[in-house]
Order: structure tokens, then C-alpha cells, then sequence
């Protein structure tokens, strides 16, 4: 009776034992096959609007305005795991992915976005640089003509890497296109530059205007936290309703 009591503990702890080594391989072999799914967290913003409105309907409204500007805003830049814009107590919340460019997705939603291209003459503008319109100048800083605002533009092709393309298409309304035939015939070789909310972004001495179509070529030169790439989403979008305070948590 002991004997068997001894063969049957023997067996029992070798069963065990086994299925110790081996079960860990299984586990080993499925997490291997099935990965844990890592939850990344992203940057979560909270966006207060200034107000904007006399009345407080108009303020609502000019929220849900802002809500749909911002919206159309991210979904041009196609940002993985991004998930909408969130209105909560007149605020808008976003949870936007963690990544290097985070900063200047935020500018580009926040920003009012009011685009005018101006002469900048024939000495580069500083690139950078706040400016008022010839029209509604102060004196605080230096004014330029409005060549065409984003109104004026009808659509706009970015450079086709591809087939090798580096000049940006624009189509301008006919208005626009002849007053900026006039900048031409009155400045050869003058820069043309592009503001937005009236900072100075990019000023390009290259361009070619045939009809309403004008060909440009950015000039590379000078840092800012916007580029000629944004242009194509502030003119889809159109400009937001009301400044915003930006809150990161």
C-alpha cells in the first residue's frame, strides 16, 4: 500500500512538473501569437473660446462654429487614433496622439486662420514678422498691400513630389488675378508673400501668372511655426469664429 501511495505521489509531481514547463511555453508561444495591446496615451487639450458674441446664443453658436472649423482642421492632417472635438461646458476637448509635431497640430487648430497674400516689395520682408493691412494701418507695425485674401482663391495644389513638381498651383478668382497682374507689371521680380493673421510666413520671388492660374514656388528661407503646407487647410476650413485659450493636461 505504501509502494503504490510512493508510485502515485511520484507520478502526480511529474504531471505537475510538466505542466509547469510546458503551460509557461504555451503562455510564452500565446503572447508571442496574441501581444498585449499597449493603451498609448495621448495629449489632451482643452480649448476655452474668448467671447465673441453680444448674446449668449450667438456665443453658443459661434462654439458650435468653432467646433466644426478645428474638426475640419484635423481630419485634413489624417493624425491616427484622433477621435473628435468634444464641446463640454462651452469648452471643446481634444485627445490628440502623442508624436514630435504635437506643438504645431496645435498651432494649426488654434490659430484664427485669416490668409492674405501681400507685396513685400523688392527687399525680403523679415520672415516672421507681424504687419497691418495698407488699409487699416496703425502705425505700430509696417503695412503692406493685400494682394488677394483666401476669399480670392479658388482652389490650391500643393507641389506633386512625385512627378517632380515644386511649384504650388493656385486659382485665383478674376478679380484677384488681374490685381495681382498689376503687382507684376509694377514689381518684376518683387516678392509676394503670405501672411496669416497677419504674420508674415513664406515670400517667394518665383512665380508665374497665366489667366487666373498662379504658379509659386515658397522660399525656403526663415522659420515659423506655420508653412505654405497649412495654407490648403486654413482655405478648406475658413477661419474660426473666436480666439482660443489653450489648456494642456
Amino acid at each position: 500500500m505504501k509502494r503504490q501511495f510512493a508510485i502515485f505521489l511520484m507520478v502526480s509531481v511529474t504531471i505537475a512538473t510538466l505542466g509547469v514547463i510546458y503551460g509557461s511555453r504555451v503562455i510564452t508561444d500565446l503572447t508571442l501569437l496574441y501581444p498585449t495591446v499597449i493603451d498609448v496615451p495621448g495629449t489632451k487639450i482643452v480649448l476655452q473660446p474668448q467671447q465673441s458674441a453680444s448674446s449668449e446664443k450667438g456665443y453658443r453658436l459661434d462654439v458650435l462654429d468653432t467646433q466644426r472649423v478645428i474638426s475640419q482642421r484635423l481630419n485634413q492632417l489624417h493624425l491616427p487614433g484622433y477621435t473628435g472635438v468634444t464641446i463640454r461646458d462651452n469648452t471643446l476637448e481634444i485627445t490628440l496622439p502623442n508624436s514630435e509635431d504635437t506643438p504645431h497640430i496645435i498651432n494649426v487648430i488654434t490659430s484664427i486662420g485669416e490668409v492674405e497674400f501681400v507685396n513685400g516689395g523688392k527687399t525680403l520682408p523679415l520672415i516672421g514678422q507681424f504687419i497691418e493691412s495698407e488699409n487699416t494701418t496703425t502705425g505700430t507695425q509696417p503695412a503692406y498691400q493685400t494682394l488677394f485674401t483666401g476669399q480670392d482663391i479658388a482652389t490650391i495644389i500643393p507641389p506633386d513630389s512625385e512627378a517632380g513638381d515644386i511649384f504650388y498651383q493656385v486659382e485665383l478668382q478674376p478679380a484677384a488675378a488681374k490685381r495681382f497682374a498689376n503687382f507684376v507689371q509694377a514689381n518684376p521680380q518683387g516678392y509676394a508673400c503670405l501672411a496669416i493673421d497677419k504674420q508674415i510666413i513664406n515670400c517667394s520671388s518665383m512665380y508665374h501668372l497665366s489667366g487666373n492660374t498662379l504658379d509659386i514656388l515658397p522660399n525656403l528661407g526663415g522659420e515659423t511655426e506655420m508653412t505654405l503646407a497649412d495654407l490648403a487647410v486654413f482655405l478648406r476650413s475658413g477661419p474660426l469664429p473666436m480666439s482660443l485659450e489653450v489648456i494642456i493636461n
